[in-house]
């Protein structure tokens, strides 16, 4: 794999950096890892090898979990990866994997805290429990995990 025309395109200057598959977006390293159609697969394999070994964690421990949980908003539904019971408070764990790149790994951090800490009070009270964290899960798409592994935020149980 090539390190994208965007890359590349500094000797010799070239005209066109779209890629060139999809012929929309420049090709770029964080478009073909994050972006491109043809490697879909891979990322969504990637993100979804952590949920699973985080509730198989779980499992252990007999902690409740809820995977995939749907929950309606005003806007659409959402599902986040992991909804865990825990000492009478809801928690929500959730995956995001991002190009290293220009921020993107602390983007992807804010918008899963920003997503799902609005949703505390719903699902508090339809589980019956106390409001808990959001726990946004960053790994980069290269592997990197920028932050500790569970980045706590939104502590949203005052």
């Amino acid at each position: 794999m090539t390190n994208g025309k965007v890359t590349m395109n500094k000797v010799p200057p070239q005209s066109n950096v779209k890629c060139r598959k999809c012929k929309t977006c420049n090709e770029t390293l964080a478009h073909i890892l994050g972006q491109y159609i043809l490697t879909k697969t891979q990322r969504i394999r990637r993100h979804d090898e952590i949920p699973v070994f985080m509730s198989k964690k779980q499992a252990r421990k007999e902690i409740p979990i809820i995977e995939e949980a749907l929950i309606s908003t005003a806007t659409g539904n959402v599902k986040p990866d992991l909804l865990v019971v825990n000492q009478g408070r809801v928690h929500v764990f959730d995956v995001t994997v991002h190009h290293e790149d220009n921020g993107n790994l602390d983007e992807g951090y804010r918008s899963k805290v920003d997503k799902y800490t609005p949703l505390f009070e719903k699902l508090a009270a339809q589980l019956n429990v106390e409001r808990g964290r959001v726990q946004s899960i960053v790994v980069g798409i290269r592997g990197s995990v920028p932050k500790p592994i569970i980045v706590s935020a939104g502590d949203s149980h005052r």
